[in-house]
């Protein structure tokens, strides 16, 4: 698990250098140009690139003591290699399944020392794999039971998902498969109790939750719970209209800690993990157990709780964490016709829309459609005024925002939204 943190302690999609990872008395090494990995290196011939195509039927044994013979007289070989492998293009794919195979292994081995150097790796081209997502999908290659020994400390300990500033969460590009699991995390939950993992699970369940978790907690994005948030031998789901405060966990600086530029968005590969990021509004007092439900003259308690999950929602989307917003829609506390408005105006903020203009066409039809069949709902105007503020259309904006003002009142998502 450590060399998983120090490894996410460096990477980054602007990285390029070499890093070192001595186990025992053996190296490996591992070189990254502009964010990809470049290069990678076994430290015996039994885990290296020919040993590998040789396992996988990929070359002969005659190709492969022939190919030995090259690189002890320090001849190039890539070029003989990709004779007999069928071409440049086979072999380069060939070398990103070695590297990830072999370095998904690594990650679960003790590190006895990590380095890092500045120093470019040789040579121009790359392997493909962008750093940030190389850890899950290297992990996704291992047999269940080798990520089971890695966890296996874990088990008794209950964890919650936790955004690290340091890391991108879309860099890390996980899977719809990756996505369920993490989901279970929103509350404090015994690792032993993940689904995947709980009754030691086998098979492909159980690969996706283990390689999930040792990434999550790797990248410091999966903390250790606060003994209360820890659910209890039979969990009770939480009433919908009561979600659970989102709440932000301290994250310790990493080991190797290195700065560097801003990324940039990463290329889509699938659903990409949402983590909270900002504190929700306080739980309100429970009632006492002999307290009656509240008669129509009292408020009720959820609306708050709505408001300030909407709140959160909206601010997410301003502050471009737009897998944030993914997961906090599934949560909110909010009728099926403002669900639909609030999902379309997602849609249109999205940079990855494959037509942003089609976006926010239907956010603005649904928008007109919703205000006219509940005109006393802020909400309308509300999103009206964000993305007319969007387009530079300050002086609509700020129509749709006064107008919003005056039908929600003091709600959180209003008093947050204010165009001067």
């Amino acid at each position: 698990m450590q060399l998983i943190a120090d490894y996410y302690s460096f990477a980054s999609p602007t990285v390029t250098g070499q890093w070192r990872i001595q186990v025992d008395d053996q190296a490996w090494q591992l070189g990254f140009r502009g964010g990809e990995l470049a290069l990678f290196e076994a430290p015996s011939p039994d885990h290296d690139l020919l040993s590998f195509l040789a396992d996988i039927g990929a070359i002969s044994e005659s190709n492969l003591s022939i190919l030995r013979s090259f690189q002890r007289s320090g001849r190039e070989i890539d070029q003989a290699l990709s004779e007999v492998v069928g071409g440049s293009a086979e072999l380069l794919k060939l070398k990103r399944k070695h590297a990830l195979h072999e370095i998904g292994r690594l990650l679960c081995l003790e590190a006895s020392r990590a380095d890092f150097s500045d120093l470019a790796p040789p040579g121009s081209t790359t392997l493909g794999v962008d750093a940030l997502a190389l850890p899950y999908v290297a992990l996704r290659l291992q047999p269940p039971e080798r990520l089971g020994s890695a966890v296996s400390a874990m088990l008794d300990k209950a964890y919650r998902l936790n955004r690290n500033p340091k890391v991108p969460v879309a860099g890390l590009q996980l899977d719809r498969e990756a996505l369920s699991v993490a989901k279970q995390f929103t509350r404090g939950i015994r690792l032993d109790s993940v689904e995947g993992i709980k009754h030691g699970g086998a098979g492909a369940d159980a690969l996706v939750a283990r390689a999930t978790v040792l990434t999550l907690v790797g990248a410091g994005m999966l903390m250790e719970a606060e003994p209360s948030a820890a659910p209890s031998s039979s969990p009770q789901a939480p009433p919908m209209s009561t979600p659970a405060p989102v709440e932000r966990v301290r994250v310790g600086a990493p080991p190797m800690e290195r700065t560097t530029a801003q990324p940039s968005q990463p290329p889509p590969r699938g659903e990409r993990l949402a983590m909270p990021t900002v504190k929700a509004a306080p739980e309100p007092a429970p009632a006492s157990p002999s307290h009656e439900a509240p008669g129509p003259s009292e408020p009720a308690p959820a609306l708050g709780r709505s408001d300030a999950s909407v709140a959160l929602f909206l601010d997410a989307i301003d502050s471009r964490l737009l897998t944030d917003a993914e997961t906090m829609l599934d949560r909110l506390t909010v009728s099926e016709a403002q669900r639909k408005v609030l999902t379309d105006y997602l849609a249109a903020n999205h940079p990855r829309s494959m037509d942003p203009g089609a976006a926010m066409s239907a956010a603005l039809a649904g928008l007109q459609e919703f205000t006219e069949a509940h005109p006393s709902d802020h909400l309308g105007p509300l999103l009206l005024s964000r993305i007319y503020h969007g387009a530079d259309n300050e002086a609509l904006a700020r129509v749709f925002a006064q107008q919003a003002q005056r039908l929600g009142g003091s709600t959180d998502e209003v008093m947050q939204w204010k165009i001067d």
